[in-house]
């Protein structure tokens, strides 16, 4: 993941996070891929984020979930 996807999608987490914003299409995108991720064998608890990231791109989640310009590198979303 490149610093502008990550940084895209810890600050849509964020926003998502902020009363008053609409962010529903990049929420709704992101619980889709959070389901997907949720069942990949990939998926495995990082100590050095202190969250769950992917292990075939070192993403962190939630960061990967909404960066709207980030693909899976399964191609699973």
């Amino acid at each position: 993941m490149s610093l502008k996807e990550a940084s895209n999608g810890w600050f849509n987490y964020l926003r998502s996070k902020m009363p008053n914003i609409d962010t529903g299409k990049i929420e709704k995108i992101a619980n889709e891929r959070e389901k997907i991720c949720s069942e990949c064998e990939s998926l495995n608890y990082s100590r050095i984020f202190s969250r769950y990231a992917c292990n075939e791109c070192g993403c962190a989640l939630p960061a990967i979930l909404f960066s709207q310009g980030k693909k899976c590198p399964l191609d699973k979303w």
